[in-house]
């Protein structure tokens, strides 16, 4: 799916006003295909600022949540990245 460049450009200079910065973890939350979109562009735009982003879709019906992720979550225990 592509991202439309003016929502792009917009979360880019609202994240910017942020601060957000390279490295930085950004959590994204969204359900079943509402405002994916949003989600899509505001995810490119926080990997443009350099932010990794995890992205949680949840689905209304209770059988299925997707993950999608630019970086591997560190384990809890040990703190290192999961492989």
């Amino acid at each position: 799916m592509s991202v439309d460049k003016d929502m792009f450009d917009l979360f880019c200079k609202k994240l910017a006003l942020c601060k957000v910065s390279p490295g930085e973890r950004i959590g994204i939350l969204s359900e079943d295909l509402i405002r994916r979109d949003y989600a899509l562009a505001f995810a490119a735009a926080a990997e443009d600022l350099g932010a990794d982003t995890l992205h949680v879709n949840i689905s209304r019906s209770r059988s299925r949540a997707t993950c999608m992720s630019s970086v591997a979550a560190p384990s809890s225990r040990t703190g290192r990245r999961a492989i």
